[in-house]
């Protein structure tokens, strides 16, 4: 006869973090660091800003990735109380970053300097690839109280019908 028990939250916000969220932010940095390289290759610009531009997410992407791929410091985050708000300050300053790069290429498309399809599309991807995976990491983090919330007994679904006031 077996056992059954109740999902342990942590666990399974574990393994959502570490084999979809990580993965996620990984795609994102390659993504950006494909571009710096190109751009630096073929002397590319985003507006006035020079090639290394498409660089300035990386560190805040990587803070992010390191606790949700490895076990030691997302359990050290866990124990100073600090996982949930530090996740969220990363994804704000990764979110207003790509919100700047969007600017950016805005106003290089205004002022006409992106002279390639494949140049305007590379940069378009970046930060379109960039803000779906920011919204979806949004999301993830922020939806009835985070995934943790989530998971825990009690919790009520999206489906389930809302309990009624008297």
């Amino acid at each position: 006869m077996t056992v059954k028990t109740a999902p342990d939250p942590y666990r399974e916000e574990e393994i959502e973090s570490r084999w979809e969220a990580a993965p996620a932010v990984a795609t994102i940095i390659g993504f950006q660091v494909v571009l710096a390289g190109v751009s630096r290759v073929e002397r590319w610009t985003l507006w006035t800003l020079p090639w290394w531009v498409w660089l300035i997410s990386v560190p805040p992407e990587l803070a992010l990735l390191i606790p949700l791929a490895w076990n030691r410091p997302r359990h050290r985050l866990e124990q100073l109380g600090l996982r949930r708000m530090v996740a969220l300050a990363l994804l704000g300053v990764i979110s207003l970053t790509n919100a700047l790069l969007l600017l950016a290429l805005i106003g290089s498309l205004v002022k006409g300097q992106e002279t390639s399809g494949a140049q305007l599309l590379l940069k378009a991807v970046t930060v379109w690839g960039t803000n779906v995976i920011a919204f979806g990491l949004w999301y993830w983090g922020v939806d009835r109280g985070g995934p943790v919330r989530r998971l825990q007994p009690g919790t009520r679904s999206p489906s389930a019908p809302p309990t009624r006031c008297l």
